[in-house]
């Protein structure tokens, strides 16, 4: 399992690098409301390329990536991408690839973080 979500976790980097993906409404204003808290003005945030640039930086990090279902029932909406606490200050972004893209689903702290 471990293997394979290195599989998908190179191709995310991929396919992001490669500008292919979008974000849905709210994780691009989420993002975009976070983004002055991620990084110094030279990573030219906030825009769309500079959360994408973020979040290729921390797929390219340790952090776990984690298989969630979607749909009900669960796996019937097929399988997105989760990182949680992918800051260390409960930041989660949850990715799928959908119609050869990457959807930027969510990206945004959570509210369920314990900032651990």
């Amino acid at each position: 399992m471990e293997e394979s979500l290195d599989r998908v976790r190179q191709m995310l980097i991929a396919m992001l690098e490669n500008n292919e993906y979008l974000f849905t409404d709210t994780a691009l204003r989420d993002g975009m409301r976070l983004a002055r808290t991620l990084g110094d003005a030279s990573r030219g945030f906030p825009s769309q390329c500079g959360l994408v640039d973020y979040i290729v930086e921390k797929l390219r990090l340790p952090f776990r990536l984690n298989e969630v279902p979607m749909g009900e029932p669960p796996g019937s909406g097929g399988i997105a991408y989760s990182m949680t606490n992918a800051n260390g200050q409960g930041l989660y972004i949850k990715l799928k690839v959908e119609d050869d893209q990457v959807v930027i689903l969510s990206f945004h702290v959570s509210k369920h973080s314990r900032g651990d």
